[in-house]
């Protein structure tokens, strides 16, 4: 009800203040009743929050996303993960409703130290509607191994994947009877430690990045091998270092841009990682870094990238051509995207989304 006020935004239960540092504050009750992968200790509502604020929905990827970039900030004090949430909802105000505030010890204390000029609102509540509500947390716990948490003014819908799970990907049709995208890796949710692996992944991408803003840097760095496809542009390294094969955030194989930005330069998206020949990419962050390849026809005597239509270098014939798939790649998007950090959704609609969240923030 708060969060609807036009002045306001109404966080879902962040336990902000549970603890100072936020690997305390990320824990649903202590840890206690939850899952053994270690993913579920991190509140549902405050990576809900992450996943909206960040990508902008809370599907499969964009959670995942969002426990990858909690994981790595366990140390920091929790404020300062509260404030980059409240940086991204300004000029609105923060309503954090957490109940726990007024029973845990010291949390009311840290509240007040933190944010001295806050408001408190005490509400209370008819019996009937309380009840029902935690019969109803009651059952969705139950059904799905942690505890869950509604979001407060939310774009997008909440659903429950596995913890550390990535979204459904690959099914992208076929071509002369073959999938016109492979994935490759495990499926199985996240282990903790894979991912903060992929939250590093994430940062560590982003901060090499930071070279290339520009698509003339890009180019003056050896990135002269340009695909195109759904708005986008990618920028392949084409130089002489083998260095840029593989998982190596600082040489990635490949950049992305949005083109064709209405009054705008191109907007730097993300890289993308490309293997060497047939080399398994290495799973890092387990079932949330799996990586693809696409599969290569012969089309008007050039190979080309099915359901693209990109067309590759070289020449080939018809006549003799074997349908071929691509070295494995994966994408590591640092702005907000569908689907999330890892998502291969190349859609325009995708790319679109990703324009808009950049310059909404500008």
């Amino acid at each position: 009800m708060l969060g609807q006020h036009p002045e306001l935004y109404g966080f879902p239960e962040l336990g902000i203040f549970a603890a100072e540092k936020a690997g305390g504050s990320m824990a649903v009750h202590g840890g206690r009743g939850v899952r053994g992968d270690g993913m579920a200790r991190i509140r549902p509502g405050l990576a809900q929050a992450v996943a909206e604020l960040g990508w902008g929905a809370q599907g499969p990827g964009e959670l995942a996303g969002a426990r990858a970039w909690l994981a790595v900030r366990q140390a920091l004090d929790m404020v300062d993960v509260y404030d980059a949430l409240l940086d991204q909802i300004a000029p609105l105000r923060g309503v954090e409703k957490t109940p726990t505030t007024l029973l845990q010890a010291g949390a009311l204390d840290r509240a007040t130290d933190a944010y001295p000029r806050a408001c408190f609102l005490h509400l209370t509540r008819h019996p009937r509607t309380a009840l029902r509500s935690l019969e109803e947390q009651f059952l969705h716990w139950r059904s799905v191994g942690l505890p869950g948490a509604r979001p407060g003014r939310a774009r997008g819908r909440a659903t429950a994947p596995a913890p550390g799970a990535q979204a459904a990907m690959g099914d992208m049709g076929t071509t002369d009877g073959l999938p016109d995208m492979r994935m490759y890796g495990s499926t199985a949710p996240a282990t903790a430690a894979q991912v903060i692996a992929a939250g590093n992944l994430i940062k560590a991408t982003d901060a090499s990045l930071a070279r290339y803003a520009s698509v003339q840097k890009a180019f003056a760095a050896g990135y002269t091998y340009v695909l195109k496809t759904n708005g986008e542009e990618h920028l392949l390294y084409n130089g002489p270092s083998p260095g840029y094969a593989g998982l190596h955030p600082k040489d990635p194989s490949s950049l992305v841009y949005a083109i064709n930005v209405p009054h705008h330069a191109p907007i730097l998206l993300g890289a993308m990682y490309i293997e060497n020949g047939n080399t398994n990419g290495p799973q890092v962050g387990g079932g949330l870094t799996r990586w693809h390849s696409h599969l290569t026809v012969c089309e008007d005597s050039k190979p080309t990238i099915a359901a693209f239509g990109v067309q590759l270098r070289g020449t080939c014939n018809p006549a003799t051509w074997r349908d071929q798939y691509t070295a494995q790649m994966l994408h590591v998007w640092v702005v907000p995207y569908t689907g999330g950090p890892f998502s291969d959704d190349l859609s325009r609609a995708a790319t679109n989304a990703a324009v808009r969240a950049v310059l909404d923030r500008r």
